[in-house]
């Protein structure tokens, strides 16, 4: 019947003649506001029959609203949803901005009660941004308490607190105070369950002062719950009875049976570690029966603990036995609550995961489409813009080898000076050494590979110039050639830049480089790496960095001198340290020979070991191998 409302009202137009139908939607107000949610959907269907005919738009949509609300009282879903984009898509036609702002939050609430939180959290950020616009800070507090809300069901702590404390502060700025108690109550709920006692009694203490400002009895009843939970925290039992026991009255004028039920279970838990047992088990025993006719409550293992306490107390075990296997079915019911819900949050996890590499693919799509415009665009300007282009990389280039040699010149120049001066920095001069070695590496690899390279695709360039400006076939065919080399050439800027910083060690961490690296060697050259031990998580940036580079320095040596054909490295930690040991098979050194000459392949590796504040200790004989040790502070991120 919804489904057929929904089309019909969303397809016939406004009419504009004047209604004389009487103005239910006060009534429809009134049984909401009273809790009797048919008596106002009677009548909120009425009003809207009535503003159709008077083409009274924004009644309309207002009526609408309210009904959607009903439906959302009414745990009907996918009708809510229906009814609240049928009112998005009106009130955005006719450009009604507050009307479409609480369609979307109902949108929201729809979408955050079936587990799509992440649609919810988008749908209220957009809802905010026009009740800004339009200065409506009631609901933006309101729309940030369900975000609250979700945080909360997701497990955020962290994002639940910092939201209601800039809630806090938006409702001391535009002096919200209707929703003072609330806030505070939250946030001593969240302290309260950290353990954090004295933050959780202060915010208590401004609660209080907010309800005496406030007598309504909705703030009273929060606030007596939340103190009787404090004082029983606290070990201040009969105080935390007192509490209950008004909070409990409140519940009964209220007709709140289930709140009830939780409100005795805690005060039977008071009453039995104030000494009161037998009033405390009647009083669990009356929250149990309660709470078998509701089929549920929030607090039963400390509402089954106070019964299974008090029947062993008196000695009657088969009670006991029975109240025991009822917690063991509550408990194993609310198992599957919490797995549905870790599901729920791995599914959200995932639903993510998809969306970015969905994000990614049709940024990928553009940039495709981008690439094939612009190949047409370089078809039509190669003779001019591709040489030019090519010259001022070219002329880039040689730039930069000349500024970077001028710029190590006058660093190796320092580094001689301080050297002279200062001989126990010998350890930092190594590392800056192996650096320079490095930087003549990357110069070297640019000159050999990229730039010859680069002047192949120079010379097809040069041959489409001397043909003037039609194409001819052979033209053609150096076009692709050259496209094939400047290709190239883009490989080996990425594999060079790899060199220098690999981007495993960077996203993944250390023992994912390591393994990176190790795989490399072992598929390109006949030496078998093994890499063994305990995972480690991540450490300090610069720490990963130095152990890299250690069993890079390492592994190159083996290759260089040793003309080994297995290389095993193995990672330990316990009591705070790590433990790596290195070994080859190779043809080893002389201990003496290596220290008396001080090379500047193992100076590296020392100076690295004492900036991690490490031991190294190394054996090798020759045609014995090699075996490195080295320890050092664990550091996690």
């Amino acid at each position: 019947m919804l489904y057929l409302y929904i089309i019909i009202y969303s397809i016939i137009p406004f009419k504009t003649e004047e209604s004389l139908k009487p103005d239910f939607l006060k009534k429809a107000i009134h049984f909401r506001t009273t809790g009797k949610v048919d008596s106002a959907y009677k009548y909120i269907i009425k009003e809207i029959k009535n503003d159709q005919s008077a083409g009274n738009k924004e009644k309309w949509l207002k009526s609408n609203l309210i009904l959607g609300d009903l439906f959302l009282q009414k745990r009907q879903m996918d009708s809510t949803r229906l009814l609240f984009q049928m009112v998005y898509n009106k009130s955005k036609k006719h450009k009604f901005r507050l009307y479409q702002a609480n369609s979307l939050a109902g949108l929201g609430r729809v979408a955050s009660s079936n587990g799509s939180f992440l649609k919810a959290l988008s749908y209220f950020s957009t809802a905010k941004r026009i009740y800004a616009r339009k200065g409506i800070n009631r609901q933006i507090v309101s729309l940030n308490l369900d975000e609250v809300r979700i945080y909360q069901r997701l497990g955020f702590k962290e994002k639940s607190i910092k939201k209601l404390h800039q809630t806090l502060i938006f409702v001391k700025k535009h002096n919200l105070i209707k929703f003072l108690p609330g806030i505070y109550m939250q946030i001593s709920q969240f302290y309260r369950n950290t353990q954090q006692t004295d933050s959780s009694v202060h915010y208590l203490s401004l609660m209080r002062m907010a309800v005496s400002k406030i007598p309504d009895e909705q703030n009273k009843f929060r606030f007596y719950i939340e103190r009787g939970r404090v004082l029983l925290q606290n070990k201040e039992f009969k105080e935390a009875v007192v509490y209950y026991r008004k909070a409990e009255n409140i519940a009964l004028n209220k007709k709140d049976t289930l709140m009830l039920v939780n409100i005795l279970s805690w005060k039977a838990n008071a009453l039995m570690q104030s000494g009161d047992s037998r009033k405390a088990f009647n009083v669990a025993n009356d929250a149990r029966k309660i709470s078998i006719q509701l089929g549920k409550v929030f607090d039963f293992e400390t509402l089954y603990h106070t019964l299974i306490f008090y029947e062993k107390k008196i000695g009657n075990f088969e009670k006991a036995l029975n109240f025991h296997e009822e917690l063991s079915k509550l408990r194993s019911k609310h198992f599957s609550v919490l797995r549905q819900k870790n599901l729920d949050e791995l599914n959200i996890k995932y639903r993510t995961q998809i969306r970015k590499q969905s994000i990614l693919a049709l940024k990928n799509q553009s940039l495709q489409k981008d690439l094939k415009l612009k190949q047409k665009k370089i078809q039509l300007n190669t003779l001019v813009g591709g040489s030019s282009t090519l010259l001022l990389l070219l002329s880039l280039l040689i730039w930069f080898y000349f500024y970077r040699r001028k710029k190590d010149k006058k660093l190796k120049e320092q580094i001689i000076s301080y050297h002279e001066k200062e001989k126990e920095a010998a350890a930092a001069q190594s590392l800056v050494l192996g650096s320079e070695k490095e930087r003549q590496r990357i110069a070297r690899e640019l000159h050999d590979s990229l730039g010859v390279v680069l002047s192949s695709a120079s010379i097809y360039f040069s041959g489409i110039c001397r043909s003037g400006n039609s194409l001819t076939e052979s033209d053609s065919f150096s076009l692709i050639k050259a496209k094939e080399l400047l290709d190239t050439a883009n490989k080996e800027v990425r594999r060079i830049s790899h060199n220098m910083m690999p981007v495993v060690l960077n996203k993944f961490g250390l023992w994912a480089a390591l393994e990176d690296f190790t795989d490399d060697i072992s598929e390109g050259s006949a030496i078998t790496i093994k890499l063994k031990g305990k995972k480690l998580t991540r450490m300090l940036e610069n720490t990963e960095i130095m152990i890299f580079r250690i069993v890079q320095e390492l592994v190159n040596n083996t290759l260089k001198h040793a003309s080994a054909t297995r290389i095993d490295i193995s990672f330990k930690s316990s009591n705070g340290l790590v433990l790596m040991e290195y070994k080859d098979n190779g043809k080893g050194f002389d201990k003496e020979q290596i220290n008396s000459k001080n090379g500047m392949g193992l100076m590296g590796i020392k100076s690295r070991v004492e900036f991690l504040k490490g031991k190294l200790f190394y054996q090798s004989f020759p045609g014995k191998g090699v075996g490195f040790t080295i320890s050092f502070p664990y550091t996690q991120a």
